[in-house]
């Protein structure tokens, strides 16, 4: 089963599908295959050169991923001309790990449930690539909390990032689960055993789901 988990910026989707992943599923992270394929050597660093300028590499030739924050999310053009390099790459690695994933499952059975973290999921119409959608809210005074305490951004920078995306409701409107991590960890994890057991029961497997 290929579940499509989202969320918007803060919501702590990451912790989501490590908690998947825990409890067997495989993760096939689209924020990790994005920087991947911008590490010094790719095709996609030298595009973003030749489109951004060398102003955008540090000095040993990587990328410059502060700068490049400060002005994809403040500028939209800029942003869109980023996920033109991007996000070709990155659904082209995604498509194959989950092809790989799909053979280790005829070979041995496992792993039955794939998870794709994917913020972009519905921004950029890749839930044809899923059977289900999970969205990960959390209550804004929560998400600012979090987030600064975690990156330490700004309250300004922060709404610029949630700008990029699409508001929290709109989400949960085209979700066919929702999971809230307002609360504790282990009110979270409930949630996500809940809704593994309920997939896998679907499979036929009627895990415990005690990982």
């Amino acid at each position: 089963m290929l579940i499509g988990l989202t969320g918007t910026f803060g919501s702590g989707k990451s912790s989501v599908a490590a908690m998947f992943e825990d409890l067997g599923a495989a993760v096939v992270d689209a924020d990790a295959i994005a920087h991947e394929v911008v590490e010094p050597g790719q095709p996609a660093l030298e595009a973003i050169r030749r489109e951004f300028g060398a102003e955008y590499l540090t000095a040993d030739g990587a990328l410059d991923r502060g700068r490049m924050a400060a002005t994809v999310f403040a500028d939209p053009a800029r942003r869109e001309a980023l996920n033109r390099i991007i996000h070709p790459r990155v659904i082209e690695r995604m498509r194959s790990e989950i092809a790989r994933f799909e053979a280790q499952r005829r070979q041995s059975g496992q792993p039955e449930v794939v998870v794709l973290n994917v913020p972009l999921l519905l921004e950029v119409a890749l839930t044809g690539m899923a059977e289900r959608v999970v969205v990960v809210t959390i209550r804004e005074a929560e998400r600012f909390r979090r987030v600064r305490h975690r990156d330490g951004l700004s309250e300004r920078e922060v709404v610029a990032r949630l700008a990029s995306q699409w508001p929290q409701r709109r989400k949960v409107a085209a979700a066919d689960d929702v999971i809230d991590n307002s609360g504790s960890l282990e009110a979270t994890r409930n949630q996500v055993v809940d809704l593994y057991r309920e997939w896998t029961r679907q499979r036929g497997n009627g895990p415990d789901g005690s990982g």
